[in-house]
Parts: C-alpha cells; structure tokens; sequence
C-alpha cells in the first residue's frame, strides 16, 4: 500500500507527476513512516480520548444519499485492521 498523497497526485498528474518528484519526499511518506502510522494513530487516539486502544480497524465507506436525509453504504474498504 503507498502513500494516498502520492497515488492522488501520479493520477491526477500523470506524466506530468515526473516534474514534482524531485520534491515528492517533502509531500510524501515513506513505507516506515506509512507502516509506522496504525501505531501512532493508537496512541494518538489513547491521549486524546484518555482511553486505552486494544484494537484498531480504519474503513473507508462509500455511501449514496437516499431520501429524507439518510445514506445508503455502498460499499467499504479496510484500510487498517489491528
């Protein structure tokens, strides 16, 4: 799994992305610091809510609006599951 900056931008820039990558390591993170980040969002989650985190599963939903206001999950994807 890469970093979401970096696939955001090769796709949106395409060939044109080889411009910026002199400068990508300022943008983008590295494997250790990407492998590094479910353990730090743990601690993170732990200072800030005063709670100890045991586990940690990240999902990204893709929803669609229905009526009155409410929202269909159409489909999900788990980024993180520890």
């Amino acid at each position: 799994m890469g970093d979401p900056t970096e696939i955001f931008l090769k796709r949106k820039l395409e060939q044109k992305y080889e411009w910026i990558k002199p400068y990508s390591d300022r943008v983008v993170n590295s494997q250790k610091e990407i492998n590094g980040f479910p353990g730090w969002y743990k601690r993170y989650i732990e200072q800030t809510t005063g709670k100890k985190i045991t586990n940690l599963k990240v999902e990204m939903l893709f929803v669609s609006y229905k009526n009155e206001n409410l929202f269909k999950v159409d489909s999900a994807h788990t980024l993180i599951d520890e």
